[in-house]
C-alpha cells in the first residue's frame, strides 16, 4: 500500500499497530459494525453504500482512508485477516483558517466510523486508537494551523481524553413538518447539477464569515461541492433503496436565497446543509423544505447552529413561532487542533455539511 503509515501503539504491554486496512479487513469492518450503523438497509444494501461513498469525488483516490487497530504491522490479504480490535476512518477535506488576523487555506480531516467491536469494548482499545490517530494525523501532511474534527455520539468527553478533540456547540432547532398545499410559490427546486455552484456561493460565504469573525484562531470547512455531493448522497442511498425511487431534489431557491438538505430516512427528518440568503426568500425555501420532507414521510426539518437570520425567518411562520434551539445529545462536534494544542478556536459554519 503506497504512502501508507504504520504507527506503533503500545497498549497493555504488548504492542497494536494502527494502519490502512486491506480491503479483506475493511470489508470485516463493515460487516462489524452493520449492526448498530446500518438502520434499516440490509447489509449488502449497507456495504454497497459504502463501496459507493467512497468513489466519490471527495474519497477517491485516497480522499478517504481506512484504519484498522491490528496486531500485525502488514495489511492481511486473502481470505484470512489479522485480529484487529478497533477501526475508524478520516476524509480529507479543504478548510480554512485566521490566526493573528491572517488567513489562510489549509487541509482538514473528518473523522468517523469510529468503532470497536462489543466484546473488545471497556479494554482501552478506543482510547488507544483516537489517541494514536491524532498523532497519525498530525505526520499526514497537516499544515501547521491544520486541524481535525469528529461527530461524538458517546458524549463530549471520551475524545478530549483521548486524543484532544473538544466538544463544542450542539445548537440546532427541529422544525415539525407543516401541511403545505401544493407548491410553494417562486420558488425553484435544486438538484444534483447545481453542487457546483452552491458550493462556490457557500465557499465564498464562508470565507467572508471567518475573516470577519473576531478570534485570535478562526476555523472552518470549507463547503465545497465535492463536500455537498457526499453529504446529499450519504442520505440519499439509503431513501432510494428503502422507497426504490431517486432523490432527485436536494434543495430549494427563491429570490437570491437557497437552502440545501438531505433525506436523511434514519432520523426521521430532513436534514439541512447549508443556508445562504434571508428574508421572504429565504422562509419559502424553509416552506420547500416541509414540502419535500412530506413527501418522504418525514416528520421534521432540522438545522444545525442556526443564525439569528434563520431564526428570524422561521419564527416568522405562526406555527413555527415559537421554535426554540435545542441541545442535541448526539454527533456531538469535537475539535483537535494540531498537535492536540490546548488553545482557543472560533468554528464557523459549524453546520450539517461538515458532519461524516
Amino acid at each position: 500500500m503506497a504512502n501508507s503509515i504504520i504507527h506503533e501503539v503500545p497498549h497493555d504491554g504488548t504492542t497494536l499497530f494502527l494502519r490502512e486496512a486491506s480491503e479483506q479487513e475493511l470489508l470485516q469492518c463493515w460487516h462489524r459494525n452493520s449492526k448498530e450503523w446500518r438502520g434499516k438497509l440490509p447489509l449488502d444494501d449497507y456495504i454497497a453504500r459504502d463501496q459507493y461513498l467512497r468513489m466519490l469525488p471527495l474519497t477517491r483516490n485516497g480522499g478517504i482512508r481506512h484504519w484498522i487497530l491490528s496486531t500485525t504491522p502488514n495489511p492481511s490479504s486473502g481470505s484470512d485477516t489479522a485480529p484487529f480490535y478497533g477501526a475508524c476512518e478520516t476524509i480529507e477535506k479543504k478548510a480554512v483558517v485566521k490566526e493573528n488576523g491572517t488567513v489562510r487555506d489549509v487541509k482538514s480531516w473528518g473523522i468517523c466510523s469510529v468503532f470497536v467491536a462489543e466484546e473488545y469494548r471497556g479494554k482501552g482499545y478506543a482510547g488507544a486508537m483516537m489517541k494514536a490517530l491524532g498523532e497519525v494525523i498530525d505526520k499526514m501532511g497537516v499544515d501547521e494551523d491544520g486541524f481535525s474534527v469528529l461527530y461524538s455520539d458517546i458524549g463530549k468527553t471520551f475524545y478530549e481524553r483521548n486524543g484532544g478533540w473538544k466538544a463544542t456547540s450542539t445548537e440546532e432547532i427541529q422544525l415539525p413538518v407543516l401541511q403545505v398545499e401544493g407548491e410553494v410559490d417562486g420558488v425553484k427546486w435544486l438538484g444534483k447539477e447545481d453542487f457546483g455552484w452552491m458550493g462556490e456561493q457557500a465557499v465564498v460565504d464562508v470565507r467572508k464569515a471567518v475573516d470577519e469573525t473576531e478570534g485570535e484562531r478562526v476555523m472552518a470547512v470549507l463547503p465545497t461541492g465535492e463536500v455537498f455531493e457526499w453529504a446529499v448522497a450519504h442520505g440519499g442511498f439509503v431513501a432510494e433503496k428503502l422507497f426504490q425511487r431517486e432523490v432527485s431534489v436536494v434543495g430549494a431557491e427563491c429570490e437570491g436565497s437557497w437552502v440545501l438538505w438531505k433525506v436523511d430516512v434514519n432520523a426521521g427528518g430532513l436534514a439541512v446543509l447549508f443556508v445562504h440568503g434571508e428574508g421572504e426568500g429565504l422562509r419559502k425555501c424553509f416552506m420547500a423544505a416541509c414540502v419535500e420532507a412530506g413527501k418522504w414521510g418525514l416528520g421534521k426539518v432540522v438545522v444545525w447552529r442556526p443564525s439569528k437570520g434563520v431564526l428570524e425567518v422561521v419564527r416568522g411562520v405562526k406555527e413555527w413561532e415559537g421554535v426554540s434551539v435545542g441541545e442535541r445529545e448526539g454527533s456531538i462536534p469535537a475539535l483537535r487542533w494540531k498537535n492536540a494544542e490546548d488553545v482557543e478556536v472560533e468554528w464557523v459554519a459549524n453546520e450539517k455539511y461538515a458532519w461524516c
